[in-house]
């Protein structure tokens, strides 16, 4: 490459970084940073028990809202919400019975309740976008989970690469902490047949 050229391409370069940060900055909530659990609903939105109640007690007048809330009352160890893991009628729509089994680990410790969607995951294509990663990415659980989700991403592209990064920044956002030390087991490249932790 002549310095003209070098120079023309550096220019240009320069003159695009403010650009493509504008852009990255205008689109955060196209990608799910860690603080939205869905394209919808930000984790920085004031919790509302009552539109949960509500809600519950009107599955069918939106699930995907309500699958939100039950995940939320999980990640805020909100116990007045036991009642809901009787109501067999809720588990009619699968995600919201996902986020009940989420919730049902969060309080209780439920290894059923984890089971049951890790089950769900092994249902799904691999790499796709999927409503049991959403929920799995809320669970302060770092063995089976993590196995799973580095299974479940192999390869992906599109959308379910959006929800694979949805996966790590979410539980980033969450549990700082715990992320900090399980980050290589998370990030580390895996192609198949590689071992789906990477060695300690």
């Amino acid at each position: 490459m002549t310095k003209i050229r070098q120079c023309v391409f550096a220019l240009s370069f320069l003159t695009l970084v403010p650009l493509i940060a504008d852009n990255a900055k205008a689109d955060d909530d196209s990608w799910m940073p860690g603080w939205r659990l869905t394209s919808n609903y930000s984790l920085k939105d004031p919790f509302d028990p009552k539109e949960l109640r509500r809600l519950a007690e009107h599955p069918s007048d939106d699930d995907s809202r309500l699958m939100v809330l039950i995940l939320r009352a999980g990640i805020e160890k909100d116990k007045s919400f036991q009642d809901l893991l009787e109501k067999p009628k809720l588990r009619e729509a699968r995600n919201v019975a996902l986020a009940l089994s989420a919730y049902d680990y969060m309080l209780n410790r439920s290894e059923a309740a984890l089971d049951y969607i890790l089950a769900q995951l092994a249902t799904e294509e691999i790499g796709a976008d999927s409503d049991v990663i959403v929920v799995l990415q809320t669970l302060d659980e770092w063995d089976r989970s993590i196995r799973a989700f580095r299974k479940h991403f192999i390869h992906t592209d599109g959308t379910g690469g959006d929800c694979m990064q949805g996966f790590k920044t979410t539980r980033a956002y969450l549990y700082p902490k715990k992320y900090a030390e399980m980050r290589e087991a998370i990030e580390a490249p895996i192609s198949w047949p590689a071992p789906l932790l990477p060695k300690k």
